[in-house]
């Protein structure tokens, strides 16, 4: 397993904050979180 760095990190929280005011929480998969952040 990798370990994300601390840029990846804020990254990820970075967009996955925008999917969430975007859809709501629960509606937002962490694949589009991953997808959104390059990552997926």
């Amino acid at each position: 397993m990798t370990v994300a760095t601390p840029k990846t990190k804020r990254n990820l929280i970075e967009v996955a904050r925008q999917l969430f005011a975007k859809k709501g929480v629960d509606s937002t998969t962490m694949n589009e979180i991953a997808e959104a952040s390059g990552y997926g």
